[in-house]
């Protein structure tokens, strides 16, 4: 019986076309020899064998009503036996095609076929970075009439397609594909197209145990790949967690990756906006493709430019602001000396609501502002001050390390920190906080009477962040219920400036409404960046040179407006350059709302009447 069942279950297993040859085979062996006995016995008249056979297999295949009268009974019971066995055997044979065609559906659905399409992009891996990344390509590729994205992952077909239909919206004019495949085979290139895809982005899937590994052993596949092909390599992007394993993927790509680094973004950020309020609102409008964005221009040579300054250079732009050079050598310079002459292989680094806007406007350059020494003084240039900073840390994130690695650096600030685990701490930076006398308290970041105690109605700056590691999807929430403690607690008295890091961007929306607070949607503002990078892979270098770089930053000062009367954005870029600042955008209050605005345009008149107006500079 054993060996019954073994061969049965083999026959099953051995596929749709081996069962379909099986069923023939066993209907026509069965008919044969009912046919055989009936026509032994005589049941079948004066019948010849072959006639009797025939007619017994039709009335297998095409069961119908059987009349009393056309034989004896055997004869009849012969009939329905075969009637049954006919209805029995089609039963079989439908359910077989059903789910013949249902698996091919299944497979067509899963990509069994090759990508047919070139200039796709390639995304290797599901994270939660992907919904945003997705989104901002769609804006980059709004003007094109038939772009496609291509999603593969290690993901089961059914689950992939559920999150991604579950977390991303409309695509408008983009396609958006899918597959669930194994990130490091030959064959998966292959059906992905590897070969006639625009860009490839690594992420792999951050449901990988071995995340890091996944990565290398999939970029390193996709290299052997190019190298055994022979074609011609796209750019090929790879998010990287640390300096460490930037320098194995680029080893395990021959120096053809490029790794991008951006879970260290949102620290640096908050590290930034401590001691510059409001500035996520900038880069988060500079980092999307919505709003102004930042571009690379044609060489000069191209724009008739060569051998200007970079001041008389930058004049001859109304409609984008130029705030850095990219050199041949592809070396950025942001903000260089006014009188920096402009070689023909540099290109300009320039801020612009869309790349059609980048052209040289030669009634602009002509254009002579007579800049008078005492209007210097329309751009404030406040003292900073010495003391320093009372900064509470509320809660723990990914962030936090660096973000208090980088002030205990930057030596101004007094640090004091609330956690609900201190032991989520590395060792070195809780020896680090020990050697600067930070304090450290333990307690729940959501309860009212913790935060009373913690004293965040002294502070200057309170940064609230979470990541609850039991339960991921409640993070969000318990900084939400610590602002609007947070809240209640300096409601009588002067609030400090809260800077909240949080994971989810409608939980920002949804907050933004009720308070003015500086938010960091870590994970957005990450994925922004990505996005951004596979269309200019510059972008890299340049926000390295901006955000928490020492060198260039990003600043917002107020601007006398005793001393202004009908001057125009132009006006004060052209005095700010004069004081070795970028001028980028204007703040200002229209109706009670603070208002940012970005390359306003050289023609735009200033605002003086509205009250406090602020300029956005590059130093």
């Amino acid at each position: 019986m054993n060996k019954i069942k073994f061969y049965v279950n083999s026959l099953l297993g051995s596929g749709a076309n081996s069962l379909l040859v099986w069923l023939a085979a066993v209907s026509f062996i069965f008919v044969f020899i009912v046919s055989l006995v009936t026509w032994l016995l005589g049941y079948g008249g004066d019948e010849t064998f072959g006639d009797l056979l025939w007619n017994l297999t039709m009335r297998a295949l095409m069961p119908e009503s059987i009349d009393a009268g056309i034989g004896s009974l055997p004869y009849l019971l012969i009939l329905l036996l075969l009637t049954l066995f006919g209805i029995f055997v089609l039963s079989i044979l439908i359910s077989f095609l059903s789910a013949i065609i249902d698996a091919r559906v299944r497979e067509v659905s899963k990509g069994i076929q090759t990508f047919p399409f070139d200039g796709h992009t390639v995304i290797l891996g599901w994270s939660s970075r992907v919904p945003a990344i997705v989104e901002e390509l769609v804006l980059a590729n709004e003007s094109e009439t038939q772009s496609k994205i291509m999603i593969a992952s290690n993901l089961e077909h059914d689950e992939l397609e559920t999150i991604i239909k579950r977390f991303i919206g409309s695509t408008k004019n983009t396609q958006l594909f899918w597959r669930s495949r194994k990130l490091d085979t030959f064959e998966t290139f292959k059906n992905l197209n590897i070969k006639g895809a625009k860009r490839i982005l690594i992420l792999g899937d951050d449901t990988e145990s071995t995340l890091h590994l996944a990565r290398l052993k999939t970029t390193i596949s996709l290299f052997n790949y190019f190298d055994r092909t022979g074609i011609e390599i796209p750019s090929v992007l790879v998010e990287s967690s640390d300096e460490n394993e930037s320098a194995s993927l680029i080893a395990g790509s021959k120096n053809r990756v490029t790794p991008v680094i951006v879970s260290d973004l949102p620290a640096r950020l908050i590290v930034e906006t401590i001691f510059q309020p409001n500035l996520p609102k900038v880069y988060e409008e500079l980092l999307s493709f919505e709003g102004n964005e930042i571009y690379i221009s044609d060489l000069v040579s191209d724009l008739g430019l060569a051998g200007l300054s970079f001041e008389n250079a930058s004049s001859k732009f109304s409609t984008c602001i130029p705030i850095g050079l990219l050199s041949a050598n592809e070396d950025v310079f942001i903000n260089p000396t006014k009188d920096k002459i402009l070689e023909p292989t540099d290109s300009l680094i320039i801020i612009a609501e869309d790349d059609s806007l980048i052209k040289v406007d030669e009634s602009n350059g002509s254009k002579q502002y007579q800049i008078d020494t005492k209007n210097k003084s329309l751009i404030s240039n406040t003292q900073k001050t010495r003391e320093k900073l009372k900064v509470h840390l509320v809660g723990y994130s990914h962030s936090t390390d660096e973000i208090v690695e980088k002030l205990i650096q930057s030596n101004r600030c007094e640090l004091t920190l609330l956690l609900e685990d201190k032991t989520r701490v590395e060792n070195e930076i809780l020896a680090k906080l020990e050697a600067c006398n930070a304090n450290v308290f333990s307690g729940s970041i959501a309860n009212f009477d913790d935060l009373y105690s913690f004293g965040v109605s002294g502070a200057d700056t309170v940064i609230i962040s979470n990541s609850n590691l039991d339960h991921p999807a409640n993070s969000d929430l318990d900084i939400m219920r610590s602002i609007l403690s947070m809240q209640k607690i300096t409601e009588n008295a002067k609030s400090p400036h809260v800077i909240a890091e949080l994971n989810a961007s409608d939980s920002r929306d949804m907050m933004a409404e009720l308070f003015d607070l500086d938010f960091v949607v870590s994970d957005k503002i990450g994925s922004k960046i990505f996005a951004q990078y596979v269309e200019n892979p510059h972008l890299i270098d340049i926000i390295n040179s901006l955000v928490c770089s020492g060198n260039h930053k990003i600043i917002i000062r107020p601007l006398n407006t005793e001393n202004i009367s009908d001057f125009t954005f132009g006006y004060l870029r052209k005095i700010s350059d004069t004081i070795g600042m970028v001028l980028i955008g204007i703040r200002f209050n229209e109706d009670g709302k603070v208002i940012s605005v970005l390359n306003p345009g050289d023609n735009t008149q200033i605002p003086y009447k509205s009250g406090l107006i602020e300029g956005v500079f590059i130093e």
